[in-house]
């Protein structure tokens, strides 16, 4: 089966990568591009420390996709990133990708780009794949900055 790593980031600049807890740190991103090249750090509690845009870990080289506050202000910062090459993986274009999944083009606030790389990073109980062709596009009717409005 896959392997889903976790790591622990230590103020040294130790980077310490431990095996997976459980399936509970299951997400988009694990979903998408395969557990086997997800990477979740978590910062101890308190530490406020930049996230580096590229980490090595071994031979796979991975760059962020986006830092996410855990559950509560008491919970590490998680960040999340997709093994981009390396380890006989087949080299990906993380942006391009991202774009393709996401259409993050399509997004004018930056609040609303902030909104739409947590979702992908965001835990899912379950996740459950369908075709495509299942749905289609309903246009947002309601007044741009409207309550209520859809998220883009």
């Amino acid at each position: 089966g896959e392997v889903r790593f976790r790591a622990v980031y230590r103020p040294s600049g130790e980077l310490r990568v431990l095996y997976p807890k459980s399936a509970r740190d299951a997400t988009f991103l694990t979903e998408h591009f395969g557990s086997h090249r997800v990477l979740v750090v978590e910062t101890k509690y308190g530490d406020e420390i930049a996230p580096p845009r590229e980490l090595a870990v071994g031979e796979l080289r991975y760059e962020l996709v986006c830092s996410k506050v855990r559950n509560g202000k008491r919970e590490p910062t998680a960040w999340h990133y997709v093994a981009t090459s390396g380890g006989g993986l087949p080299r990906i274009e993380l942006a391009s990708e991202l774009q393709r999944v996401g259409d993050f083009a399509a997004v004018e606030r930056t609040s609303k780009l902030a909104a739409r790389l947590e979702l992908l990073c965001s835990r899912v109980p379950t996740a459950k794949r369908m075709r495509a062709d299942l749905f289609h596009v309903v246009p947002d009717i309601s007044p741009a900055g409207a309550l209520g409005a859809a998220m883009a």
